[in-house]
């Protein structure tokens, strides 16, 4: 009986939500902290994030010598925190990001089956969840989860509050937790504040602020006469903390999707019911103090830029408008990188989109309001991104939730009547399904290059055998195509979803700790720790990797110059030189001539770089090479953002 009423209740989805946080936790957190952070964005953030620990000041980010302005600050917080927490390593860079992806997936669950149903709320949880975007992202601990997780869970609670409209009077639990949340949003940021000495220190003025944001938390959820208002609390404060990660985009996407949503429906009665003065007001205690303080400081970076001059002019305005690093391309761009980025659901979003059309999105309800929101979420985001000139493969990651949703009802339909699409349109289907894994499987680095820097960089072709793609793609085509040709397109349809699940296990627990070597300097650093004796230096030839920075703890000497690079081996005792392997050549011509036989290399374990050691009392080789010709000065690398 007890097995029945289990069977019953899933059936029935009541542990949808532990099954869905329980898939989140199989995704992102088995080898969370045992594979190297990638170079240069997880590196220089986790530096950063360091530099705050070390020198007590979270509120002025800092970068080897100088400040650092190029990124808002919430990602460096949760890095701070976990490395407080677990120590100053992969799993406290980490961490955090990890448990908001898993807390996106379970508002996500939870608020679109308050506003369709359950079904399409797991499915637009899986299918979000399974593509290489997400799964990628919730792995890596840069900028991109934090924006687009908080952006997304802004959005539904600011769809419950504008298009569910709960009209039931708040329970006291309900309304606690929003004090709590309101009071953690304002507290430690101020508390930061206070303990970096950017506002008076003291009890006095710690009490105060205390007294003042309880009260103001209390006020906030207390007054409430709604459910509705206190999800749209809620709202402003998640798409607060995604303007914490991202700057302007944080608030500025969410914004334009509704006012192109009121557009659309002509519903202007929901600037009135989004309570748009207080919470600003909200939005404004929780995002404005860090901008604020960063826009009063005076202080530079390393290349004389002021926080103003930095953030929004080079890396808002100009990114926007004119480029800055990164690709240019066309409106196909993002197209390819949605196909690999969605990939298996982006064979299926063409027909999602066409089929969305014989919805009744115009319908009032707030099924299909709530459909018509998530289709115009995709279709701006798309678009948006397109016009912006500076384009990186994942900067259409904004645009992946609300894609989701668009696949996940057409799913759910397909699951209601499998006879509604003709045979051509699940012949096309699957013919775009091979047509990306061919490409997948012929090209392994299309999947990195989703969230990584230089796109040119050499891929370890050698790491992963192709014969496990073909194994996942052969597989789970057969049983779509054998269940669809004995009529049991429901089993079809489950394949495919096997598909996915199977494919997302693969890129997060083996591509991605396979390749991760050749993208990390952590396993050339831990022969460095392992081999030098007294403290023996390292140093970086012509490197600007970031890892170099923070996996030496910000001691790594960097070396731009053949003459700094002669001094620098010509001194007493070992010395070790971290460079790219293509620059090995030139740095042994670098060399004075009395060291030049006596470099050697003692991790080649990436294909980028190499761990070399300079011994003086190490023995010359017998076949003395040909004296090198004399060598130019190379140039170093532009810097990395």
């Amino acid at each position: 009986m007890e097995l029945n009423a289990l069977w019953q209740n899933l059936k029935e989805g009541k542990y949808n939500l532990y099954l869905v946080i329980g898939l989140g936790i199989i995704l992102f957190i088995p080898f969370l902290g045992s594979v190297g952070l990638h170079d240069p964005w997880e590196t220089h953030y986790g530096e950063v994030a360091r530099s705050m620990l070390v020198r007590n000041d979270y509120i002025f980010p800092y970068w080897e010598s100088g400040y650092f302005f190029s990124k808002p600050v919430l990602l460096m917080w949760m890095m701070a925190a976990g490395m407080h927490i677990f120590g100053v390593n992969e799993w406290g860079v980490r961490f955090f990001v990890a448990v908001l992806s898993i807390l996106c997936m379970a508002i996500t669950y939870w608020g679109v089956s308050r506003l369709i149903n359950k079904r399409v709320g797991i499915l637009t949880t899986f299918v979000m969840a399974t593509s290489p975007l997400y799964l990628f992202l919730s792995k890596q601990a840069i900028t991109d989860m934090p924006f687009v997780g908080n952006m997304t869970i802004g959005m539904i609670f600011l769809a419950l509050g504008l298009i569910e409209r709960d009209e039931s009077v708040p329970s006291l639990k309900s309304r606690v937790i929003l004090t709590i949340v309101v009071l953690l949003s304002t507290i430690t940021q101020y508390a930061l504040m206070i303990n970096s000495g950017h506002m008076m220190k003291g009890l006095t003025t710690a009490a105060i602020i205390l007294i003042f944001a309880g009260l103001l938390a209390g006020y906030f959820a207390f007054t409430r006469k709604r459910q509705y208002e206190i999800f749209l609390f809620y709202g402003y404060i998640f798409i607060a903390f995604a303007t914490l990660a991202k700057g302007i985009g944080g608030f500025a996407i969410p914004g334009a999707i509704w006012l192109l949503y009121i557009l659309v429906t002509g519903d202007w009665g929901i600037l009135k019911r989004a309570m748009l003065p207080i919470g600003v007001f909200v939005f404004g205690i929780i995002a404005v103090p860090w901008y604020a303080t960063l826009l009063s400081f005076n202080g530079r970076d390393t290349e004389g830029f002021t926080f103003y001059g930095r953030f929004f002019v080079h890396d808002h305005f100009n990114r926007l408008a004119a480029g800055v690093h990164g690709d240019r391309g066309s409106f196909e761009y993002f197209i390819q990188q949605l196909g690999f980025g969605m990939f298996p659901w982006s064979a299926i979003i063409p027909f999602a989109y066409v089929s969305i059309l014989k919805e009744k999105i115009l319908d009032a309800t707030k099924e299909f309001r709530t459909i018509l929101l998530y289709t115009l979420w995709g279709v701006f985001a798309y678009v948006f991104f397109h016009l912006m000139i500076t384009k990186f493969h994942h900067y259409i990651f904004p645009a992946v939730p609300g894609i989701a949703l668009v696949v996940a009802i057409y799913l759910d339909r397909l699951l209601d009547d499998p006879e509604r699409e003709n045979w051509l349109t699940k012949v096309i289907i699957f013919v775009f399904f091979i047509i990306l894994a061919r490409d997948i499987i012929l090209d392994q680095r299309l999947l990195v290059n989703l969230f990584t820097y230089k796109y040119d960089r050499p891929f370890p072709n050698d790491v992963i055998e192709l014969w496990k793609y073909i194994a996942i793609f052969t597989i789970g085509g057969a049983l779509v195509v054998y269940f669809y040709i004995f009529k049991k397109q429901k089993y079809a349809i489950y394949s495919y979803m096997a598909t996915a699940l199977a494919f997302g296990l693969f890129l997060v627990h083996v591509y991605f700790n396979l390749i991760t070597p050749h993208y990390s300097q952590k396993y050339l650093f831990d022969t460095y720790y392992k081999m030098r004796k007294d403290n023996e230096p390292i140093a970086a030839y012509l490197m600007n990797w970031r890892g170099e920075t923070f996996y030496s703890k910000n001691t790594v000497r960097q070396l731009k110059s053949n003459s700094e690079t002669r001094s620098y081996a010509d001194g007493p005792g070992r010395k070790f030189i971290l460079v790219e392997a293509s620059r090995y050549n030139s740095l042994k011509n670098a060399l004075s001539e009395q060291m030049r036989d006596k470099i050697r290399i003692v991790d080649r374990s990436s294909n980028k770089f190499y761990l070399t050691i300079v011994d003086p009392d190490a023995p010359s080789p017998k076949d003395k090479e040909k004296k090198p010709e004399q060598p130019q000065e190379p140039v170093q690398e532009k810097e990395i953002e």
